[in-house]
C-alpha cells in the first residue's frame, strides 16, 4: 500500500480509492440496467444509452441536479447515495487499520478532490442531447459524501483528536441519536402512509402500462427514493411538513396539493383536506427523540450547569443537522410548479431544535431531581 504523508504521498492513494469506489459503484448500477434493458428488447433505447442513463443516476447520487430540457431534477435517490458512502467508508477504515503512518489530515482532503475530479468526469460523460448532470453540484455533493464517509472511518479507527475539547464527542453523539430516531420515526411515517395507499399506488402503476419489466423499474425507482421520503416524513412529524411543488404543503394541519409526478409511491400522498386533530400527537415524537438524546450527550455530566450547557448544545447541533438532511432532500421534481418540492431546511431546523430542546430540558429536569432526591 503506499504510504501517505502530508508531502503528496496521500494523491496515489486516494486517487485509487476514488477510481476503486467509481468503478464499484458504477458496475452495480449497470449491470442492474443492462439486465432491464436486455429483458424489454422492445424499449426503444440501445446499449450505449442505458450505460449513459447508468451515470445519470451515479451522478444524481451524489446531489447532482439532473437538466431534462427546460426542467430540472434535483431530487436525490439517497439510497444509491448508500452505496458511495459505504465504499468509500470501507476502503478508508481498511487503510488506517493496515497503516499507523497514514496522516488522515493529508489523506481526507486529496480523497476528496480525487474522488469529486472522478464524479465530474461520469457527470460529463452522461451528458446527451437531452440530458445534463450538472458537473460542478457533482463535484460539490463527491466532496461532501466524502467528508462524511471517510471522517466517519477516521473517527471510528482512530477515535477523536485530543485536541477536540471534551464536550464535543457527547455532544455530538447525542444529537446523532435524536435526528436517527426522528429520521426513523419518517421512514415508519413513509411506511404506514404507503401502506395505507396501497390501492392507489397500484392503481397509478398500471396506469403507466409499464409492462413486467418497466414494472420492476418503476419499483426500484421507488425504492431509491424511500430514504429521500424518510426526510419527508421527519419534516412532518416535526410540523412544518414538505411540499411537492409551489404553494403546496402536507403537514400535521392538513395537506393542500396538486397534481404530482407520476412516481407510484407518490400516489400514497394523502387528498386535499384537514387531517384528524389527533395526529398533532406525533410532536412527542421529536420531544422523546430530544430526551433520547440529552440522555446519551448527559451519561458522564457533573452539575446542573454542565447538564444545561450539554443539552442545549445537542438540541441546537441536531437542529442544524436535521436543517442540513432537509436541505439535501430539498430540490426540483420537474418543470414548472415542480421546480420547488421538499421540505423548507429553515422551518424544519428551526421547529426541530425547539423540539429537541423541550426533550433535552425534560432529561435535566429529571436527572437534577433524582439527584436531589439521592443527597437527601
Amino acid at each position: 500500500m503506499p504510504e501517505v504523508r502530508r508531502d503528496g504521498g496521500a494523491w496515489l492513494p486516494a486517487l485509487l480509492l476514488a477510481l476503486r469506489t467509481t468503478a464499484y459503484g458504477l458496475i452495480g448500477v449497470e449491470l442492474v440496467l443492462l439486465v432491464l434493458w436486455a429483458l424489454a428488447p422492445h424499449s426503444g433505447s440501445t446499449a450505449g444509452q442505458t450505460l449513459r442513463l447508468g451515470l445519470v443516476f451515479w451522478t444524481a447520487a451524489h446531489h447532482a441536479s439532473i437538466h431534462l430540457g427546460a426542467a430540472r431534477i434535483g431530487v436525490t435517490p439517497y439510497l444509491l447515495t448508500l452505496v458511495p458512502f459505504g465504499l468509500l467508508h470501507r476502503g478508508t477504515r481498511r487503510m488506517l487499520a493496515a497503516d499507523d503512518g497514514v496522516e488522515a489530515v493529508a489523506f481526507v482532503p486529496a480523497l476528496a478532490v480525487c474522488y469529486g475530479v472522478v464524479t465530474t468526469a461520469a457527470a460529463l460523460a452522461a451528458r446527451s442531447a437531452g440530458v445534463r448532470p450538472d458537473a460542478a453540484e457533482a463535484f460539490v455533493g463527491a466532496a461532501v459524501l466524502v467528508a462524511l464517509a471517510a471522517g466517519t472511518a477516521v473517527l471510528r479507527v482512530r477515535g477523536v483528536p485530543e485536541r477536540v475539547p471534551p464536550e464535543v464527542a457527547p455532544v455530538a453523539a447525542g444529537a446523532a441519536r435524536a435526528v436517527g430516531a426522528l429520521l426513523a420515526a419518517g421512514l415508519v411515517v413513509v411506511a404506514v402512509t404507503v401502506v395505507g395507499g396501497l390501492g392507489e399506488v397500484t392503481r397509478t402503476a398500471a396506469a403507466l402500462h409499464p409492462g413486467g419489466v418497466g414494472g420492476v423499474g418503476l419499483v426500484l425507482l421507488d425504492l431509491l427514493l424511500v430514504p429521500t421520503l424518510g426526510v419527508y416524513g421527519a419534516s412532518l412529524v416535526s410540523g412544518p411538513g414538505f411540499g411537492i411543488g409551489a404553494h403546496t404543503s402536507v403537514s400535521l394541519a392538513g395537506a393542500h396539493l396538486g397534481a404530482v409526478p407520476a412516481v407510484p409511491v407518490l400516489a400514497a400522498l394523502p387528498q386535499t383536506g384537514r387531517f384528524p386533530a389527533y395526529l398533532l400527537v406525533l410532536l412527542v415524537v421529536p420531544v422523546a427523540a430530544g430526551a433520547l438524546g440529552a440522555l446519551r450527550a448527559l451519561r458522564d455530566a457533573a452539575g446542573w450547569r454542565d447538564r444545561l450547557c450539554l443539552a442545549a448544545a445537542t438540541a441546537v447541533t441536531g437542529g442544524v443537522a436535521l436543517a442540513a438532511v432537509a436541505w439535501l432532500a430539498d430540490g426540483s421534481a420537474g418543470p414548472g410548479r415542480l421546480a420547488v418540492s421538499g421540505p423548507s431546511p429553515w422551518q424544519v431546523g428551526l421547529a426541530s431544535t425547539g423540539e429537541l430542546l423541550v426533550g433535552a430540558l425534560l432529561v435535566v429536569a429529571a436527572v437534577e431531581v433524582r439527584a436531589r432526591r439521592t443527597r437527601r
